[in-house]
């Protein structure tokens, strides 16, 4: 047996070395992360006029329809695609625990109905690799869920990102201080 394995030897060698390197490159290329940066946000107050339209306000007391305006910059420094789900905007208190989430509205797929604006909710973007997307986010706030913007200390951009084993797992990527 000793002798067979000695006749073989380099072939054997060589073979584990390819497998080994085919493994290696696999592993490395993986490596990196998506990095979430918020690039600008805007929050616009507005009260329902005389007749029909918003007009802009400068404070909660009189505000009736809110909309917060996100530019995300999205970042994957790997070489291989990564795919994000779940983008929600996440309610932070002062201690930085979350107390609310919504999805986020594309601005990009705006459709004009009716005397409105209706956007769809992103629900997942791939990344490809070493590729920076931009993405304009927002969110609309009606008399009912007004209260939430005052409350907040912090807003963020929670995520979740599928690993190598196919798991989920779930990032809070961009906190900034609100009010």
């Amino acid at each position: 047996m000793i002798d067979i394995l000695r006749e073989f030897q380099a072939i054997i060698g060589t073979l584990l070395g390819v497998f080994l390197t085919l493994i290696t490159t696999h592993f490395l290329r993986s490596t990196g992360r998506v990095t979430v940066r918020l690039k600008t946000h805007q929050l616009d107050l507005s009260k329902q006029d005389d007749i029909g339209g918003f007009e802009p306000v400068y404070s909660y007391k009189n505000t009736e329809n809110a909309r917060l305006n996100l530019v995300v910059e999205f970042y994957n420094s790997s070489e291989t695609m990564k795919t994000i789900d779940d983008i929600k905007l996440e309610f932070l208190d002062n201690k930085k625990k979350s107390y609310f989430s919504t999805k986020l509205k594309d601005s990009e797929t705006a459709k004009r109905l009716g005397g409105g604006i209706q956007m769809d909710e992103i629900t997942h973007l791939n990344l490809e690799p070493k590729r920076l997307v931009v993405k304009d986010l927002s969110q609309r706030f009606t008399r009912e869920n007004i209260l939430l913007l005052q409350q907040s200390e912090y807003l963020a951009i929670s995520y979740k990102k599928r690993k190598l084993n196919g798991k989920l797992s779930r990032k809070i990527s961009i906190d900034f201080k609100f009010n």
